[in-house]
C-alpha cells in the first residue's frame, strides 16, 4: 500500500510491480481452500512441548517452566501457569477447556476459560490423556510407577507398577528431553503403552495387571527410540536404535484378538502417529494412512529429495515438516504449497481450521488461518473427471472439462452430465482450442495428419470435420493480439513481436505459454507448468504483469474462472481502486 501513490493529480502514477504486489498479498485471484499465513506468535521461549486442543481453536505451549495457553484466531493468552521445573513437563487438553499438565506442585487440572485449577495431584512430568477425555495417566521423571487419574474428580483410579524399569531421561532432565519414550492410554484408559530405557515395550492393563500385553521384553534388542498409539482396537509401534542407526521396526497388534495384524522392518529411521483419527506411517518422505479393517494403505504425503520430521492430519490436508526445513502442504496427495523455514519444524499442529509450525531452538510459531472460497462456487463437479483444462460456454449454460483423452460436459445449473466422449487416436493430437462465438461455443482438436474437427459445447456432437495440411511437430506456437505477435518456442521465453516483426519485450518463460487472451484493456496469458499446473498473468498494455491467476481456467467479460479440484470458482475483476479499498480494510484489522 505504501508503494501506491494517494491519488492527487500531482501524484505519479502507480507502478505495476506494486500493482502486482498488492494483489497477491491480498490473495484476490487465488480461489483455493488454503491455510494462509496469519503471523507469528512469540512464546515466552524455545518450547519444550506444544499440543492444540480437540477443535482447534487453541494450542498449548510448554516452554521456560510455564504453560501457557494461546487463541489461534488473535494469538492472544488465554491462560498460564507454572509447570514443574523439568523439559519433560507435558501438557495435554482433555476437552476444549480443560487442560491437564505437569504443574510445579503435582499435576495439575485447570478450565481455561476461568483460569482456575479444578484440582492437583501428585508430581509428574510425563502425562496422556485417553481418546474419550475421562482419564489421565501421569509418570513422573525416572519414577517406576505409573497413576490413572479420573479426569472430572481428581480420583486416583489405579496405579501401575512398572517392576524397577524407567523411562529414557536425560541427565539434566531441566534442559533436555530425549523424546524417546511412549506414554500413551487408549480410548477408554484401559490400556497404558509404555517404553522403558531398557529397550522395553508394555502394554499395562491399568485394571489387572494379569492383562498387561508385553511387546518386547528387557534388552531383547537395541531400540531406544519408540514412538505409538491406538486406533481403536489396533496398536501400532516404532522401534529404532537412534544411537548405532541401525535401523527401524513397525508393527501393528490387535489388543482385542492378541495377534499381529502388520510389522516390517527397514534400514530407514519410521515415524509414526496413532490415534482415534487413523494410524499414520512415515518412512523417508513417505507418509501413508494405514486401515487395518481394509488391509489398504493411502498415500498422504511425499516429499521429494528429504525426510518427513513431523506431520499433522486433519481433514483432506495434511501437513509436514522436513529434515531440511521445507512445510508441506498436501490436498489429498496432491501438494498445495511449500514453503522453506527458517530450520526444521519440531511441532506440526493442523485442525479444519489453523495450523502451527514450531521448533524447539526458537521462542515462536508460525500460525495460518484455513481461508474457503466455497462461496465463489459456480459449479461442482466429480473431482474424479479426468481433465487437463475447463471452460464455461458463451451463454453459460455448460461447461467442458477435457485433455487429449476426451471431454466430458457438464450442466451449469445442477452439474449433471450431458455428454462424455472419448476422442479417437490421442496421442497424435496436436492441438486443442475452445472457441467461444456469439453464435456458439465448441472445441476444435486438431491432429498431426491435419484433420480438425469441431465438437458443440452444447451437446458434444460433432459439428464437421475438415482436413488440414500436416501439423509440423517443432513445438512452435503464435498468437496475434490487440496489434502484437507473440511466438512461443520450446526452451525460450516467449517473444512479442509488432506489426513489423520487431521485437518488443520477451514474456514470463517458467512455462509453457498456451493462450493469449484479450480482457478489456489488458491482456491475459495462460501457462502449463512441467508440473502439469494451470495459470495466468494479467498484463497491462506494455506487457508488465498486474496479477498472478493460479488455477486459471476461464475468462468472462468481468473476470476470471478458476478451477479447483472438484469446483470450479469465479472471481470479478478488480481494479486498482477495488484492490486499495480492499487493502484498507485488512490494515484496519
Amino acid at each position: 500500500m505504501d508503494a501506491l501513490p494517494a491519488g492527487g493529480i500531482f501524484d505519479a502514477q502507480p507502478t505495476a510491480e506494486a500493482r502486482y504486489a498488492l494483489t497477491n498479498a491480498l490473495g484476490v485471484y487465488d480461489l483455493a481452500d488454503r491455510y494462509r499465513d496469519s503471523g507469528v506468535t512469540t512464546l515466552f521461549s524455545e518450547p519444550f512441548h506444544m499440543a492444540m486442543s480437540p477443535d482447534g481453536t487453541k494450542f498449548a505451549a510448554v516452554t521456560g517452566y510455564q504453560v501457557t495457553v494461546y487463541d489461534f484466531a488473535t494469538g492472544d493468552v488465554l491462560f498460564s501457569m507454572p509447570t514443574v521445573q523439568s523439559a519433560l513437563a507435558d501438557a495435554v487438553f482433555a476437552d476444549d477447556d480443560t487442560l491437564i499438565f505437569a504443574g510445579e506442585k503435582g499435576v495439575t487440572c485447570a478450565r481455561i476459560s476461568e483460569n482456575k485449577v479444578l484440582w492437583t495431584g501428585d508430581e509428574a512430568t510425563g502425562l496422556s490423556v485417553s481418546a474419550d477425555g475421562t482419564k489421565v495417566a501421569t509418570v513422573d521423571r525416572d519414577d517406576t510407577k505409573a497413576r490413572v487419574y479420573d479426569v472430572s474428580s481428581g480420583k486416583v483410579l489405579s496405579t501401575i507398577d512398572f517392576e524397577g524399569r524407567k523411562q529414557k531421561v536425560a541427565g539434566n532432565d531441566t534442559l533436555e528431553d530425549p523424546d524417546d519414550d511412549v506414554f500413551v492410554l487408549n480410548h477408554d484408559g484401559s490400556l497404558l503403552a509404555v517404553s522403558f530405557e531398557d529397550g522395553a515395550l508394555i502394554l499395562f492393563d491399568t485394571k489387572d495387571p494379569d492383562g498387561n500385553i508385553i511387546l518386547y521384553d528387557s534388552n531383547e534388542n537395541t531400540y531406544n527410540h519408540f514412538e505409538a498409539g491406538f486406533t481403536g482396537k489396533y496398536f501400532s509401534y516404532v522401534a529404532y536404535d537412534r544411537v548405532n542407526n541401525a535401523g527401524s521396526e513397525y508393527g501393528t497388534i490387535d489388543v482385542e484378538a492378541l495377534e499381529a495384524v502388520a510389522g516390517y522392518t527397514s534400514n530407514n529411521q519410521m515415524h509414526l502417529k496413532a490415534d482415534e483419527s487413523g494410524t499414520y506411517l512415515a518412512e523417508g518422505g513417505l507418509l501413508n494412512q494405514v486401515d487395518f479393517d481394509s488391509e489398504t494403505t493411502k498415500e498422504l504425503a511425499n516429499v521429494q529429495n528429504a525426510s518427513i520430521r513431523a506431520f499433522d492430519k486433519a481433514g483432506d490436508y495434511t501437513l509436514v515438516s522436513t529434515d531440511d526445513g521445507r512445510r508441506e502442504l498436501y490436498h489429498r496427495t496432491a501438494l498445495q504449497d511449500s514453503v522453506t523455514l527458517d530450520s526444521p519444524a519440531d511441532f506440526v499442529l493442523l485442525s479444519d481450521s489453523y495450523a502451527l509450525t514450531a521448533d524447539k531452538n526458537s521462542p515462536s510459531a508460525r500460525l495460518e488461518a484455513f481461508r474457503s472460497r466455497k462461496d465463489d462456487e459456480i459449479l461442482s463437479y466429480d473431482p474424479s473427471i479426468t481433465h487437463d483444462e475447463a471452460r464455461i460456454s458463451k451463454d453459460g449454460s455448460t461447461a467442458m472439462l477435457f485433455d487429449i483423452d476426451g471431454f466430458t460436459i457438464l450442466g451449469m445449473k445442477d452439474g449433471g452430465v450431458i455428454n462424455e466422449t472419448k476422442l479417437p487416436d490421442p496421442d497424435n493430437i496436436y492441438d486443442q482450442q475452445y472457441r467461444k462465438t456469439d453464435e456458439e461455443s465448441y472445441l476444435e482438436v486438431f491432429w498431426y495428419d491435419g484433420t480438425v474437427r469441431q465438437y458443440s459445447a452444447a451437446d458434444g456432437e460433432m459439428i464437421k470435420e475438415t482436413q488440414e495440411d500436416a501439423k509440423s511437430k517443432d513445438l512452435e506456437e503464435s498468437f496475434d493480439v490487440d496489434g502484437y505477435h507473440i511466438v512461443s518456442r520450446l526452451h525460450e521465453a516467449p517473444e512479442v513481436q509488432d506489426s513489423n516483426g520487431n521485437h518488443v519485450t520477451d514474456l514470463e518463460s517458467d512455462g509453457a505459454l498456451t493462450y493469449v487472451t484479450p480482457f478489456q484493456d489488458m491482456i491475459v496469458t495462460e501457462y502449463l507448468s512441467e508440473d502439469g499446473k494451470r495459470y495466468g498473468y494479467l498484463l497491462n498494455g506494455s506487457f508488465e504483469k498486474l496479477a498472478y491467476l493460479p488455477d486459471l481456467c476461464d475468462i468472462t467479460d468481468d473476470g476470471f474462472v478458476f478451477d479447483e479440484d472438484g469446483s470450479l470458482r469465479f472471481q470479478k475483476y478488480l481494479d486498482l481502486e477495488d484492490l486499495k479499498a480492499l487493502g484498507n480494510a485488512e490494515m484496519a484489522k
